[in-house]
C-alpha cells in the first residue's frame, strides 16, 4: 500500500502591524482592544491608550500582540524607574498605578466566575492592597559565572538568559542590604560554579541563606560561609544532591544541611505566634498582607470554643495555630511532613491545641484517621494547582462552613463547581494584593451550606 505524503499546513495569521486602542483591563492587568473583530490582549498598555502593535498569536477571535510604538499615553501610566525593568519581567504592572491594577485584577474575577460558573459575584467584602515596594522577605536567585565572573539575579523574561541585580525595589530593605556582601562571599567558593540558586529568607530572627549545589559542598569553603554567616547574622544551609545507598530508588535527590550561623534562629511570627522554619520553607513572601489574611480567615471562620477546624494544605501552621490560639481543635494537613513534623513542634511550644498530619491531598487519604473526624469548619489553601480531591472530600462531608484562599483564580473556579454543585453557596469573599506590580490576585471565598444559610 502507498503512503502518500501530506503536507502539514500550520495555520497562519496576519502578522502585520496595526493600531489598536486600549479599552479596558483584564485580570492579568494586560490591555484588551478589539480590531477587525478580534480581541487583543497586550502587555504594557492601559486604558485609554492607543498603539501600534504586532499580532504575536491568533485563534479563533482571540489574539496577543507586543505594543511597538506607543502613539497616545494615557496620564495614568506610572514612570518606571527600575533600571532593570526592560530585562527582568518580574513586575509587569510597574506601569500602572496600584490601585488601579488591583481594581482591574478584581473585576477580572467577577468577569471569569460570570462567564464559566454563570455565578454574579457581589463586590467584594474586602480588599486589601498592599504597599508596591519593600514588600517582598523571601526569594531565589539564580547564580550564573560567565567568564569568571560571578552574577546573581532573576531569570530575564520569556529567555534562559540571567538578568544580574544589586538590588531589587520589592525586596525588603534587609534582603537588599545583604545582597553585595552575598556575592562577595560567594565569588571566594571553590564551587562557586557550582552553585544552581540561592534563597534568601528575611525571618523575624535570623536571615536565612540556603545554597542549591550540584555537588557537595568542599569542606575549605564551609570558613568561607561561617563570615559570610557572621557578617550578616545569617544561618545557612546547603541542599546538596544524593543517591539511597539502600533499597531501589536511585533517582537523584536533595539533602539539607546546616553549615553555618547554628546559634542563630529563624522563624517568623503570625498572630504573635512564633513559628519557626528554615529557608527553604514556604512562608507567604508579603508579611504584612498574610497578617491580614490570618485577620480575615479567623473572621470568617467565627470561632468559638471547643469548634473542630481541619486545615488543609496547611504547611507549617500559617492558618492552625492562629485557629488552635482562638479556642478551636484544629488539625493542620500537608503533603510534606517535614513541614509538619515543624508545625506539630511550634503547636507544643506555643502550648496551642493543635495537631498535624502528613497525606497527600490528591491521592487516596480518606481512610487516614484525620479524615474520618467531623469537622465543623475547614480551611484550604492550595497551591496553583488547587484542591480536586480534597475539596471534593469536604464537600461530601457536608462541612457546613468553608473558607478556601486560591492565588489561582481558573483553579479556584473550578473547585468552588464542585462546592456549589453539592449544595453550597458563597456567602461572602475578598481579595488580598499579596503580590503588588504582578498579574497574580490572592482571593478568599466563604462558602456555607444552603442549611446553614437558611438558619442564620
Amino acid at each position: 500500500m502507498v503512503a502518500f505524503y501530506k503536507e502539514n499546513k500550520k495555520k497562519t495569521f496576519d502578522r502585520r502591524a496595526f493600531e489598536l486602542e486600549c479599552t479596558s483591563l483584564d485580570l492579568k492587568g494586560r490591555g484588551v482592544g478589539r480590531h477587525n473583530d478580534k480581541v487583543f490582549f497586550v502587555d504594557g498598555m492601559i486604558t485609554g491608550e492607543c498603539a501600534r502593535v504586532q499580532p504575536l498569536s491568533v485563534k479563533d477571535n482571540i489574539g496577543t500582540a507586543k505594543i511597538i510604538k506607543l502613539l497616545k499615553a494615557s496620564l495614568a501610566r506610572r514612570e518606571v524607574n527600575c533600571v532593570y525593568a526592560k530585562n527582568c519581567g518580574g513586575c509587569p504592572l510597574a506601569h500602572i498605578e496600584p490601585k488601579t491594577a488591583f481594581e482591574a485584577k478584581i473585576q477580572g474575577v467577577r468577569r471569569l466566575f460570570a462567564r464559566q460558573l454563570k455565578v454574579e459575584l457581589p463586590d467584594p467584602k474586602f480588599a486589601e492592597l498592599s504597599k508596591s515596594t519593600g514588600y517582598r522577605r523571601a526569594c531565589r536567585l539564580s547564580v550564573r559565572v560567565d567568564h569568571g565572573l560571578m552574577r546573581i539575579g532573576f531569570r530575564s523574561e520569556r529567555s534562559n538568559q540571567l538578568c544580574a541585580i544589586e538590588k531589587c525595589e520589592v525586596f525588603t530593605d534587609r534582603l537588599n542590604a545583604a545582597l553585595p556582601a552575598l556575592l562577595k562571599y560567594l565569588d571566594q567558593l571553590s564551587c562557586r560554579s557550582r552553585i544552581g540558586h540561592v534563597e534568601l529568607l528575611d525571618s523575624d530572627g535570623a536571615l536565612g541563606i540556603s545554597l542549591r549545589l550540584v555537588c557537595d559542598l568542599p569542606a575549605k569553603d564551609e570558613c568561607i560561609l561561617e563570615q559570610l554567616a557572621s557578617e550578616l547574622d545569617a544561618k545557612i544551609s546547603v541542599q546538596e544532591p544524593y543517591v539511597e545507598k539502600l533499597g531501589t530508588d536511585r533517582s537523584e535527590k536533595l539533602r539539607e544541611r546546616i553549615v553555618s550561623g547554628f546559634d542563630r534562629e529563624l522563624f517568623i511570627e503570625v498572630d504573635g505566634i512564633k513559628i519557626s522554619c528554615d529557608t527553604t520553607s514556604f512562608v507567604q513572601i508579603n508579611a504584612d498582607v498574610n497578617a491580614r489574611m490570618v485577620a480575615r480567615v479567623l473572621e470568617s471562620l467565627e470561632i468559638k470554643p471547643g469548634m473542630k477546624v481541619i486545615d488543609l494544605f496547611c504547611g507549617l501552621g500559617n492558618f492552625t495555630l492562629p485557629i488552635a490560639k482562638a479556642g478551636a481543635h484544629c488539625v493542620g494537613v500537608d503533603i510534606v511532613r517535614a513541614m509538619t513534623e515543624k508545625g506539630m513542634r511550634n503547636a507544643q511550644n506555643n502550648a496551642l491545641p493543635a495537631r498535624f498530619a502528613a497525606a497527600d491531598l490528591e491521592a487516596p487519604f480518606e481512610a487516614m484517621s484525620f479524615a474520618k473526624d467531623g469537622y465543623d469548619a475547614a480551611v484550604m489553601d492550595p497551591g496553583r494547582s488547587g484542591a480536586v480531591r480534597a475539596g471534593a472530600y469536604i464537600a461530601k462531608q457536608k462541612v457546613s462552613k468553608v473558607v478556601l484562599i486560591s492565588c489561582n483564580p481558573l483553579a479556584a473556579v473550578r473547585d468552588l463547581k464542585t462546592f456549589l454543585n453539592s449544595g453550597y453557596e458563597i456567602s461572602s469573599w475578598g481579595a488580598f494584593d499579596m503580590f503588588p506590580r504582578t498579574a497574580h490576585i490572592e482571593c478568599l471565598f466563604v462558602l456555607e451550606t444552603c442549611k446553614k444559610k437558611a438558619k442564620a
